[in-house]
């Protein structure tokens, strides 16, 4: 029997915590160990934590980082899995009590390196399902290709369970210190697979947190994002320049890449734009994007003008 590892970066979560660990504990599927990777929280996170610990003694495993991220606690916690596949569950978040046991009767036919479930949106008004393709297995590089443009949760780690084995072979980490760590990150991991498999399991559900960090975002935060995918941008080039890619997937992970950056100049004032402009025209981003048909012609020439 496999055994599943659930890595759960805990900050300041206390009013969502027990609802997230309990749908962990109570999963149908019991070979599972729980990462809780608590990340300095100043709120009542910590004692809910030894809570949990002391009552599944065994089952959680509890560590501490002082402050420094979402991905620090994440890479953290993935040097702790002992577990044969690992996924990641945020504290505002929960997952179906028979989430594991579904993921679990896919791999335990055959290894594969990556399983990617589906989520639900939950707010006070409404619950939403957000859909995309499923397929069976295929090599990592097809699925980005299959899934690229037609899956809005493509880079959200939350939806995939991983190979242990294959994931630390192959040394992948989130990029501290910066935001869009997953949009860095997942893209890679995927065309790095050998197997993967995209299933129409519904297990995941995304929590939409009313108030909170994105409308408070100052405009500092909103232009450390925008220069920030640039990081990930050059560090992408510099990983696919060693790997031997399909042309449709070179093609394809650099106008997904091309795409977030070109939509974040919006965002930014006059001054910052300039800027900007300055680092698309640098890697000659625009070039990236395709004109096969009129739309994509006209969106080719949208942002040629606006980056002059």
């Amino acid at each position: 029997m496999l055994k599943i590892s659930v890595i759960v970066p805990v900050y300041n979560a206390e009013m969502y915590l027990k609802k997230c660990l309990n749908s962990i504990v109570n999963q149908t599927y019991k070979n599972i160990e729980i990462i809780v990777v608590n990340d300095g929280s100043n709120d009542n996170s910590k004692n809910i934590i030894d809570e949990y610990k002391n009552r599944y003694e065994g089952i959680i495993k509890v560590f501490e980082t002082k402050n420094f991220g979402v991905a620090i606690a994440r890479n953290y916690g993935i040097e702790k899995v002992s577990g044969d596949y690992f996924l990641f569950v945020d504290a505002d978040d929960y997952i179906e009590l028979d989430l594991i046991e579904k993921l679990s009767q896919i791999i335990e036919k055959e290894k594969i390196d990556i399983v990617k479930y589906k989520m639900k949106l939950i707010n006070k008004n409404e619950e939403k399902l957000f859909d995309g393709p499923s397929f069976d297995k295929v090599d990592g590089q097809t699925a980005f290709n299959k899934l690229c443009f037609t899956d809005k949760m493509i880079d959200t780690p939350c939806l995939y369970l991983f190979n242990t084995k294959f994931f630390k072979e192959n040394s992948f980490m989130f990029l501290k210190e910066s935001y869009h760590e997953d949009f860095g990150l997942i893209p890679l991991v995927m065309i790095n697979a050998k197997n993967f498999i995209s299933s129409n399991i519904y297990g995941y559900n995304y929590v939409q947190v009313t108030g909170s960090i994105i409308r408070d975002e100052s405009y500092e935060k909103t232009l450390k994002k925008a220069n920030d995918l640039f990081i990930h941008y050059d560090n992408m080039i510099k990983s696919i320049e060693k790997m031997q890619l399909k042309e449709s997937t070179t093609k394809n992970i650099l106008i997904y890449y091309t795409n977030a950056i070109l939509q974040r100049i919006k965002e930014l004032n006059k001054e910052d734009k300039k800027e900007y402009a300055k680092k698309i025209k640098e890697r000659e981003l625009v070039n990236n994007l395709k004109r096969k048909n009129i739309k994509s012609y006209i969106k080719f020439m949208y942002y040629k003008l606006i980056i002059k």
